[in-house]
């Protein structure tokens, strides 16, 4: 700074004399007054609340997406499992593997699935086809298994 005569900012972590981390900023510049010796002014902020508070609130809305996210990743198995007779673990294997295969991702397939359920748009279980023409079924109707009305027995 001394030497370009330039502003200066710089992020530091420090450890206080309590032991206790703080993360702060200085910024500051040169001045040079009446035929004296260059002078520094500037500031050091503490920013250690406000970083701390900008974190939470990123992993707060990281983790409500992610729980929002498998929710309906969860039903999505259930109607797997009751259609089909199977585990969870194999129903999210089916989801999974058929978004590769369509790629797409898990949670678009999860969400179709779950919509044709809520309209009573997936077949019956026992004229339910293989898990993975259910799943391509709903890509192709864009959300219905059957198109506008399920097969009648």
């Amino acid at each position: 700074m001394l030497e370009r005569e330039e502003s200066f900012s710089f992020l530091h972590r420090i450890v206080t004399a309590k032991s206790t981390e703080r993360v702060v900023i200085a910024a500051g510049h040169l001045e040079h007054e009446c035929d004296a010796s260059p002078v520094v002014y500037g500031h050091l902020v503490d920013l250690t609340d406000i970083r701390k508070d900008a974190v939470a609130t990123e992993v707060d809305t990281a983790v409500a997406d992610f729980a929002d996210h498998r929710a309906v990743i969860e039903r999505a198995k259930g109607v797997l499992v009751q259609l089909h007779s199977v585990d969870a673990d194999t129903a999210f294997a089916l989801m999974r593997a058929f978004s590769m295969d369509a790629a797409v991702k898990v949670r678009e397939t999860a969400e179709k699935l779950v919509a044709a359920a809520a309209k009573d748009l997936t077949p019956a279980k026992r004229r339910a086809p293989s898990a993975h023409v259910v799943l391509e079924q709903l890509q192709v109707d864009g959300g219905s298994i059957w198109g506008s009305h399920p097969p009648t027995t």
